[in-house]
């Protein structure tokens, strides 16, 4: 695996190096596009960019029954709570359980919301 990116970390400290991040939430809002290849029954590969001018802050994705808007348990995603700045994206995988209706991927941040269905 030699050159291939094996962890990212990111904090978010305020000047007394206190773990509270200052000012995420006054962020101004930013747009994902999701989009998703069904690798078999259960398994997804999604890719999440960030489309609008400012960071996605602490991004996280997963599927939901499209009724109610539960997430669909148990589902064990690659990735989770990532940071994207304008332009740039991230792919992931998620293996969930079945739903008996619609689903649908949904991607929330600190500044940004999107979902489509599946």
């Amino acid at each position: 695996m030699k050159g291939n990116l094996l962890s990212q970390n990111e904090y978010w400290y305020k000047n007394d190096y206190s773990n509270a991040p200052e000012g995420l939430c006054d962020q101004p809002a930013t747009e994902l596009k999701l989009s998703y290849k069904r690798l078999s029954d259960g398994h997804l590969q999604v890719t999440v960019r960030n489309t609008g001018k400012t960071a996605a802050i602490l991004v996280e994705v997963h599927v939901a029954d499209a009724a109610t808007g539960d997430s669909v348990l148990p589902a064990y995603t690659s990735d989770n709570y990532f940071n994207l700045l304008p332009g740039h994206s991230q792919i992931i995988t998620i293996d969930h359980a079945a739903s008996p209706g619609k689903m649908e991927l949904v991607a929330e941040g600190v500044n940004c919301n999107s979902k489509i269905n599946i």
